[in-house]
Parts: structure tokens; sequence; C-alpha cells
């Protein structure tokens, strides 16, 4: 009887150094994993193509933004067709990067840990928001492209003062976008 009950809080015993070493161990993991040190940019390179793709995009969208805004004469003779195409393409090109971008980050961030998950999570919700804030410009970038193409057909449908308004607006979405732009450089570089 003594030896069942020795044997019983022996068990027991056991059972509490087992947990106690199993609650350890979980706190320790558990740190390592808060205090792990998420580098956003190396997730982004090892896991998207996106800087490539957004490279490429980039030199489109400034050809498209120099060739518009060089133009100094209103009498200047200017294949606004294809001014107005080349802008449409690097609309539908920003898309697929999105699309493209935020298909590689769902894939990427399901492999990762919880606590780097959130990490990768917030710093996808910046890019994210910066690419929208390029949207914005590009899209209005086709928009006055078309409106100009458009005066080509009729000189009148689209006045100096509303030319300027568009640049106006143009302006602000493009404020918008370098303040994205600053953020997005502070996540990656911490600058």
């Amino acid at each position: 009887m003594e030896l069942q009950r020795r044997q019983g809080l022996y068990g027991r015993i056991f059972r509490l150094i087992c947990i106690a070493f199993v609650l350890n161990v979980a706190m320790v993991l558990n740190a390592t994993t808060v205090n792990a040190k998420f580098d956003p940019l190396s997730f982004f390179e090892k896991n998207t193509t996106f800087f490539r793709d957004f490279k490429t995009f980039r030199t489109q969208w400034f050809a498209v933004e120099d060739r518009m805004f060089s133009i100094k004469d209103e009498y200047e003779p200017v294949n606004w067709a294809a001014i107005r195409d080349s802008a449409k393409e690097v609309v539908m090109k920003h898309e697929r990067l999105m699309v493209k971008f935020a298909r590689d980050c769902r894939s990427a961030r399901s492999k990762l840990p919880p606590a780097e998950a959130a990490q990768a999570q917030h710093a996808i919700e910046i890019v994210l928001e910066y690419l929208d804030s390029v949207g914005l410009v590009v899209l209005k970038l086709y928009e006055i492209s078309e409106k100009l193409y458009k005066k080509t057909l009729d000189p009148y449908a689209y006045t100096m003062s509303d030319y300027n308004d568009d640049i106006r607006h143009f302006k602000k979405l493009y404020e918008a976008f370098e303040k994205k732009g600053k953020a997005l450089n502070q996540l990656m570089y911490g600058k």
C-alpha cells in the first residue's frame, strides 16, 4: 500500500516536472519568435519579383510622364494616340503588378510563423498602399492623355483651364505618392 502511494506521488511529481519543462520550453520558443527580427527587404526579395517588375514598370511610367510633360507649345505636333496607348499600357501593367505582388505575398506569408506573419502583413500593407498611390498617378496620366487625344479630334473639348485643373490634381496625387514612398523607404531601409 505504501509502495503504491509513493509511486502515485512520484508519478504526480514527474508529471508536474514534465509540465513545467514543457511550459518553460514554450515560453523560451515564444520569446525567440516574438523577438525575431523580420527583414521586409529580404522577405520581398526572396518571395516576390516585385523589385525587378517594378523597375521595368517604373521605366515605362516615367517615359510616358516625360513625353507628356516635355511638350512646351500647345501647337507642337504630338502623336497623342501613341502617348494615350502607352499610358493605357502602363495602367494595365500596374494592375498586373499589384495582382502578382499580392498573390506572391499571400503565398509567402502563409509559410511564416505567426509573429513574423503579422510583421509581414504590415509590410505588405505598406507596399500595397504605395502601389495604390502609384496606380492613382498613372491612371490620372492616362486620363490626361485621353483628354488631350480627344482635343485633337475636337479642339474645344478640352480647354487650357481643364488641363491646368488636371495638372493640379495630378500634382496632389504625386505628393501623396511621394509620402507613401517615404513610408516605404522607412520600412525597407530605415531611412
